[in-house]
């Protein structure tokens, strides 16, 4: 009881000193007794369209950090990032070395040279016409100290020599004015690529780019994190556009301006939009910056604060998906010519008993709410690195001594499949699939037309569909002399290659 009492009477003695404090103001300054009050977005008519962005209007998905397909090669053995991860909405990473080898890559140009079939959402199904997009921004948080620099680089092609690449001349971390002895934090930066020159290479931002990356920081200590919450590649200058203006009343002194998406609740990493003089009573907002989104506003002049009663919406304008004619829609082998669609609900779907010398090199088989598993071993010990395959079921109709029929290769021509592998990418040890097509004998004991092996297809991590055109021009591996052009072939056996993981893996 006793400390209860003590407590109670110690609180009431606080709240009659404030109260005392707060009287004296009253009598100096005619304001404090009013709270300051932000009138402006209020929820009404406070919408704005996002500008012209590369990523959300000609990929359809914009760079907005929310999946790991917004990024390539992020792993530590391309990016030199460690801890590397997509959190709630953020890219985080810790730079493994500090020098500005570490790399941020929302565009890639495939892989070196055409080794890759050029499928998805790369540069040369998504080039940058460098007529049109010039204006690079991006919000970054850097745990580094401040006055660094980065650097953006670019190519034309998938060779990334130096004569069709462009190393643009540094960008300060964060922007300037910036304090030595400061941490770099939470910033926006917006890079004209047109204006900001090269240090290097032949391509200073023009003809056609196939890929871009982002060095966000060098000169920093091994460890530095790294946050990046969205790029955008604009046409216009999003320091200029989309203006929208915030209002307030009853201030006392410089105020400082937040946003905050999605909810009212301030964090670290929310946006600092400005510190400004308070008796302006409004500030103007350049929201070009921003990714779609609702956005609330929160004031403080050190004294009092406040939310925006309503919030700013910026839409993302609408896109038009073409979903027919595609490559999945239209009537589909399997299901037309088989009988028996290659949906993996029955295990007719795949043939997991092949004639020698086929070997599947899986085990730990089966098939489950329409999904295919498998497990693929060490197979076989003849090769650096597994070759598991898989075998599509009902190719193999008639009986011995029955020719099985042919794919018509000038009808059915565009193969997709959605495909999970297990780990992080690792290109280079073997995140790749293929596709192979052949004609066996009317005995089933011999080929006719041997094996075409389909070129790399780049694996990514988590779900994906991949589609592939088979009669493009890189869908057959050219560096395989009895590789026959899909059109040119009378296949009556196909098989997926699931993986090429070297054993460590």
């Amino acid at each position: 009881m006793h400390k209860q009492r003590g407590s109670w009477l110690l609180s009431l003695g606080i709240l009659l000193l404030l109260s005392t404090t707060s009287l004296a103001r009253q009598a100096d300054d005619p304001l404090a007794a009013i709270p300051l009050e932000l009138t402006e977005p209020n929820g009404i008519g406070d919408n704005l369209a996002e500008i012209d962005d590369f990523a959300t209007f000609h990929m359809g998905d914009p760079w907005d950090m929310e999946q790991p397909t917004d990024l390539y090669l992020y792993r530590t053995h391309d990016s030199y990032f460690q801890n590397e991860r997509f959190e709630n909405g953020y890219f985080v990473g810790n730079m493994t070395v500090g020098d500005g080898r570490e790399y941020i890559m929302p565009l890639y140009a495939g892989a070196v040279n055409h080794d890759a079939i050029r499928i998805g959402k790369i540069g040369y199904n998504y080039p940058i016409d460098t007529n049109h997009y010039r204006y690079l921004s991006f919000r970054m948080y850097s745990s580094g100290p401040s006055c660094r620099q980065g650097i953006v680089y670019w190519s034309e092609d998938d060779t990334r020599t130096e004569a069709v690449t462009g190393y643009s001349n540094g960008f300060y971390v964060p922007p300037q004015p910036c304090d030595p002895a400061e941490k770099a934090g939470w910033a926006i930066y917006v890079l004209d690529l047109e204006t900001i020159g090269i240090q290097r290479g032949g391509n200073n931002w023009e003809r056609i780019i196939r890929e871009m990356r982002i060095a966000p920081v060098g000169g920093v200590p091994a460890g530095t994190e790294i946050r990046m919450d969205w790029i955008r590649l604009t046409a216009e200058d999003p320091r200029t556009s989309r203006p929208y203006t915030i209002r307030w009343q009853n201030a006392t002194g410089p105020v400082t301006l937040y946003a905050s998406r999605g909810d009212k609740a301030l964090d670290e990493n929310d946006i600092l939009i400005d510190t400004v003089d308070g008796s302006l009573g409004k500030y103007v907002w350049q929201t070009g910056v921003l990714e779609a989104g609702t956005y609330y506003i929160y004031v403080t002049d050190g004294r009092t604060s406040a939310w925006s009663p309503g919030a700013l919406v910026l839409n993302k304008v609408p896109s038009v998906q073409v979903v027919a004619p595609s490559m999945t829609s239209g009537p589909e082998y399997s299901a037309v010519k088989v009988g028996n669609p290659w949906d993996m609900n029955d295990p007719a779907d795949i043939n997991l008993n092949p004639p020698p010398p086929f070997n599947t090199c899986m085990d730990q088989t089966r098939f489950e709410n329409g999904i295919f598993h498998a497990r693929t071993p060490r197979c076989p010990e003849s090769l650096p690195h597994n070759d598991p395959m898989i075998f599509l079921g009902g190719f193999d109709r008639n009986p011995p001594g029955t020719p099985d029929p042919e794919v018509d290769t000038s009808r059915y021509r565009y193969f997709s499949f959605r495909y999970w592998l297990e780990g992080e990418q690792n290109m280079p040890g073997g995140w790749v699939a293929r596709v192979l097509w052949w004609k066996e004998n009317a005995t089933d004991n011999g080929v006719i037309e041997a094996p075409s092996t389909g070129r790399d297809i780049i694996l990514y991590e988590g779900w994906n569909t991949y589609s592939l055109d088979l009669t493009a021009e890189d869908a057959v591996d050219n560096t395989v002399p009895q590789d026959r052009p899909w059109l040119e072939s009378h296949p009556n056996r196909m098989r997926l290659d699931p993986n090429e993981m070297m054993p460590e893996l």
